[in-house]
């Protein structure tokens, strides 16, 4: 299982999933046709007709060009175009932008404090030919870089991997920041996971393979496969990993599974799911596993994973599509998801994280799903409040962004 120096650029895909780098275009449909078709609770209903969303819609069909969109805190949402835009889902108003962003251009991960928000991205050069060749003196070396914002989206600190910690940039898999700025990366040639500190600039190995293997309790061999995180108040890494029978037999094919380990490397646990469970949302105190589904078909089962007793609990949802087109809330406690409505459009519903119970199902019939992607859903629950993202299929389409009050 020696890994080879010379990287394969389609490799890179690992850190940025299946996010497109083409440029979208985002307005906010103005007449979209929603109707709510869970009706038990009539007053909620009527007191959320009240609250103005138009602040917000109008701010968001401002934006062309959107590269990516995410979560900020509780009640921020960050905008990126040419710049990034902080923007308070409240009010409605543009917070803060700033001019510098050439390097999300794919997904990233955006962080939070008080003081800073912090974002992890990765920039490659261009080749033609598919393979890359430097050292560290090259002025196109790639980077992965942890860049320090105030609320100001002013850049205030910038970390390179590769020159602070010696880590190189194509084999990092994964980095995660936790609340008092420790840095825990995932290197994949080494299978190592490592605790780095930016202030002082020391790194200290969590997990290290042995011969190119970490294994678990005897039976399972595994590697970090596709998500690193703080967890447990920051006492914990929990992971998403690739699984095979332990000792390995030939022939044997890896499957997806989860786990998490202490910060001293000490208290391992790693579980296997199924083949198709390779996305992961990680909070507090619990993650929520969902589908990828390639060739084969959704189950409408998703896995929330608890970090304090390693149990993981099935969350059953009403259709088989939905666990393939899953969005966690905010803070967690509350999962969107969205099934295609024939070619009309689509039913957006919304389940308590905690319970597995349906608490709310949309209609959403103003685009067609011939001309649009699935939504993605962002969901704001100290409001109440979600943005629907729709990302056109057509060559000239525009994406819409639209604002809904659950």
């Amino acid at each position: 299982m020696k890994r080879k120096l010379i990287i394969i650029l389609a490799a890179v895909l690992l850190f940025t999933g299946c996010a497109s780098n083409n440029k979208q275009k985002v307005t906010t449909s103005e007449h979209a046709e929603v109707e709510n078709i869970t009706s038990e609770k009539k007053e909620e209903e009527e007191k959320n007709f009240d609250i103005d969303l138009s602040n917000l819609e109008d701010t968001l069909s401002q934006f062309e060009d959107v590269t990516n969109i995410v979560y900020e805190g509780k009640d921020k949402l960050l905008v990126i175009t040419d710049q990034m835009y902080l923007i308070d889902i409240v009010s409605g108003e543009i917070l803060a932008q700033s001019p510098d962003c050439d390097y999300v251009e794919g997904e990233i991960k955006v962080y939070s404090n008080e003081k800073n928000i912090i974002i992890v991205g990765k920039k490659y050069p261009v080749s033609e030919d598919g393979f890359v060749f430097y050292d560290e003196n090259d002025e196109e070396q790639p980077r992965v870089e942890v860049l320090y914002f105030d609320k100001q989206l002013n850049l205030s600190k910038k970390i390179n991997i590769f020159e602070m910690f010696a880590l190189d940039p194509f084999l990092v898999t994964d980095v995660a920041v936790s609340a008092d700025g420790k840095l825990a990366i995932y290197e994949d040639s080494s299978n190592g996971l490592y605790l780095c500190n930016p202030d002082t600039k020391e790194k200290e190995e969590i997990l290290c393979a042995k011969d190119n293997e970490l294994v678990y309790d005897n039976k399972l061999q595994f590697r970090i496969a596709n998500e690193i995180a703080f967890g447990e108040n920051d006492s914990k890494i929990i992971f998403g990993a690739a699984c095979m029978d332990y000792p390995f037999k030939d022939g044997e094919e890896s499957i997806t599974g989860y786990g998490s380990v202490t910060l001293n490397g000490k208290e391992l646990y790693v579980e296997k799911a199924v083949d198709e469970y390779k996305n992961m949302d990680v909070f507090s105190k619990f993650a929520i596993v969902s589908q990828e589904c390639g060739f084969t078909s959704p189950t409408g089962e998703i896995l929330k994973y608890s970090f304090s007793d390693n149990k993981t609990e099935v969350i059953q949802l009403k259709s088989k599509e939905e666990s393939n087109n899953l969005y966690s809330s905010s803070e967690g406690n509350i999962l969107a998801s969205s099934e295609e409505n024939g070619n009309t459009g689509w039913n957006i519903r919304f389940y308590n994280t905690n319970s597995g119970e349906l608490i709310g199902e949309w209609a959403y019939n103003a685009l067609s799903s011939e001309s649009y992607r699935s939504p993605r859903i962002y969901v704001f629950e100290n409001q109440n409040i979600a943005v629907l993202y729709f990302g056109t299929l057509e060559e000239n389409g525009k994406d819409v962004l639209y604002v809904m009050q659950l």
